[in-house]
């Protein structure tokens, strides 16, 4: 350093801003003496090199003056050597991964920098690898229906949605047999090229993916003459009772029960609009159950209407006299007559009235008849 004097012998204790060495007072490192006794001014090492060839920092680092002293600094790809004075190289591929050397890339370290050597399906934009969107360059990669994906290094051609294959070659795929549609199960599924379509059935509303009944028995009775009864996707109608649909499936035709082989009235039936009736022969009355026919016995109503004797039989009745009284026209009146005249009523023999040379009338019957123990009437052998 300077040497500090005062009146050219050395005084006891140096002036404030100087340090002693030895026997004298010099200035701090990288200041110079300014004047007799002070350290003011300061030493600009970086500027030194230009008139001493000494170099304050070494090759490669950059000198920085600073008061006292001076800063040697890197640039960029360098860091300062651990004398503070030199710049040694960054090896930037120990620790940088923008070359995505796990995808086979390679880094170069160069003095100050590195470079990426990239594999196929990459580039180099500095300072890195970076991937090739190859679908973007190249629009025509993947033909036909096939759509182009970029991939990490590399692309995949996909068939488009409908389609199927490997991407190169894509055909058709038929949603509705592969069964990968949406449509509503109560729709139908039509195929197009690249797609498909759904169709709510009929008697269903609804976009094909969600079909919800419709319930035609809303409208106008499902033009239903009688009842309407609404299904799932169809309707039916109904007829009252005494009626059965026509052809049509809406209107009601009249039932003629009367007409049914299972002999819906057991003697006599009379249709009626949407219903019947049944009536019965003379001599019989209708059952409560409103079909059946059961006898009359005549006999217990006032005899029958007979004067005498009256006996019942099946629809109808027969009136008797006892002897000698005949039945007269009316069939129920008995008649004191001539007992030996065959003119009334046949002489009250079924068969054959004859009169005797007695005076009196004989029955007799005819071939493969015989007479009954009343002497008139005639039965069958």
């Amino acid at each position: 350093g300077n040497q500090v004097t005062q009146g050219g012998s050395t005084a006891c204790g140096c002036p404030s801003g100087t340090v002693q060495s030895g026997d004298s007072c010099t200035c701090p490192v990288g200041f110079a003496l300014h004047g007799a006794a002070e350290c003011k001014a300061d030493i600009d090492e970086c500027a030194l090199a230009a008139v001493t060839g000494l170099q304050a920092c070494q090759e490669g680092a950059e000198c920085t003056n600073t008061p006292g002293s001076f800063i040697c600094s890197c640039p960029v790809g360098y860091v300062r050597a651990l004398n503070g004075q030199g710049c040694v190289d960054v090896d930037e591929c120990s620790f940088e991964e923008l070359c995505r050397r796990e995808l086979g890339n390679v880094c170069v370290n160069t003095p100050g920098s590195f470079l990426c050597q990239c594999q196929r399906g990459f580039r180099a934009e500095a300072p890195a690898c970076v991937d090739v969107d190859e679908c973007m360059e190249s629009p025509e990669l993947c033909e036909g229906q096939g759509v182009c994906e970029n991939t990490l290094g590399s692309y995949k051609c996909i068939c488009r949605p409908g389609y199927q294959g490997n991407g190169t070659h894509c055909e058709d795929e038929n949603e509705c047999t592969s069964g990968i549609h949406r449509c509503d199960t109560n729709a139908r599924c039509g195929n197009i090229i690249g797609s498909y379509f759904c169709q709510c059935y009929q008697g269903f509303n609804g976009d094909g993916h969600a079909c919800f009944d419709v319930d035609e028995c809303l409208l106008s009775n499902g033009h239903c003459e009688h009842n309407c009864t609404n299904e799932l996707g169809t309707y039916s109608c109904q007829c009252a009772a005494g009626y059965q649909l026509d052809q049509g499936g809406h209107n009601c035709t009249d039932v003629d029960e009367c007409s049914a082989p299972n002999g819906t009235c057991e003697h006599i039936c009379v249709n009626t609009i949407g219903s019947f009736r049944c009536s019965c022969k003379p001599g019989y009355q209708l059952h409560i159950d409103g079909r059946t026919c059961v006898d009359v016995d005549e006999c217990k109503l006032q005899n029958g209407g007979c004067s005498h004797a009256c006996t019942n039989s099946p629809g109808g009745f027969t009136c008797h006299c006892p002897r000698p009284l005949l039945l007269d026209t009316d069939n129920l009146t008995c008649t004191k007559i001539d007992a030996t005249s065959c003119l009334l009523r046949n002489g009250g023999c079924d068969h054959v009235c004859s009169r005797r040379a007695e005076g009196d009338i004989q029955c007799s019957c005819r071939v493969g008849w015989k007479l009954g123990d009343d002497l008139k009437s005639c039965a069958g052998e």
